[in-house]
Formats: structure tokens, sequence, C-alpha cells
């Protein structure tokens, strides 16, 4: 059987102080808690990206988008798998 972790959700209020939230998170595998921090990281890399284009976005869009854009990866890269010419 897999390895079991308890996600835990940090809160950082607007006085700095932080809180943390273990009972409202699901326990998962090891194996899915790493998968969804994968996709995190794919998130934080897609939003530099996009950032990195001169794109004005609010801040809770662009986590949104690019979090929206990480889980569904597989077809995403479908839809851009045939282009092979970078875009100046």
């Amino acid at each position: 059987m897999g390895s079991v972790v308890r996600l835990v959700r940090i809160d950082v209020d607007a006085a700095g102080r932080t809180g943390f939230d273990r009972l409202n998170m699901p326990t998962m595998l090891k194996k899915d808690a790493d998968a969804y921090d994968r996709m995190l990281d794919a998130a934080a890399r897609l939003a530099t990206l996009i950032e990195s284009g001169g794109i004005d976005i609010d801040e809770a869009d662009l986590e949104e988008l690019t979090i929206f854009l990480a889980e569904h990866g597989m077809v995403v890269g479908r839809i851009l798998r045939n282009l092979k010419h970078v875009w100046p």
C-alpha cells in the first residue's frame, strides 16, 4: 500500500501571523500528493511565462488560469503538440 500524506494549508493574515488548517484538507496517497505538487509547479512556470510576455492580468485571474491549464495539461499538450515554431 502507498504512503499516505495529509495536505496542510498555511494561511498568512494581514498581520503576518500564520495558521495551519489540517481539518479541511483531504488525506491522500503520497503519489497523488506528488502529482498535485507537480501540477502546482507547472502552474507556477506557466505564470512566469505569461508574466514574462508582458500580459497584464490580475494576480487572482492569473492563478486561476494557470492552475486550470496545468490541471488540463494533457489536453493542452495535445492542442499545442503540432506547433514547431517559436513566434517572436
